[in-house]
């Protein structure tokens, strides 16, 4: 029953995703940046919510969609660092959140390589499904 709660959150990603493009409409996909991290924002969404599901898709299994998900959005984050140092400010605070996206967007990417790897180093057994235990 826990991984009905990967489905949940990607669903309320994607939905977040859809409402800021319709919010900002075709200035939200004007550069190839843009583009490259909206994508990943929704496919990391709809492969949380097809782990979530249990979803079969070719030879893949739940946590493997879900450690691609985890993936596409470490990527997500990284490319949206690359993006604010594009920018070119040089002020202290964006550069230090930029550093802290680039860390937390690498750290999440390792986790859904493990997951997709099989979690090795992450314990996948918490969201196996399992029978309740009888009390008797």
């Amino acid at each position: 029953m826990r991984r009905i709660w990967f489905a949940l959150f990607g669903g309320l990603f994607g939905a977040v995703g859809v409402a800021f493009l319709g919010a900002f409409r075709a200035d939200a996909l004007a550069d190839p940046t843009s583009l490259a991290t909206f994508s990943l924002w929704l496919g990391a969404s709809t492969l949380y919510v097809l782990g979530g599901l249990d979803a079969s898709i070719g030879d893949f299994d739940w946590y493997q969609l879900v450690g691609l998900g985890n993936v596409c959005l470490g990527l997500q984050m990284v490319a949206r660092a690359a993006m604010t140092l594009a920018d070119g400010t040089g002020e202290t605070e964006p550069l230090l959140a930029t550093f802290g996206g680039v860390v937390g967007g690498l750290t999440l990417a390792y986790i859904g390589l493990d997951w997709f790897r099989g979690g090795r180093h992450f314990d996948l057994s918490t969201f196996e499904e399992s029978p309740t235990a009888d009390p008797e």
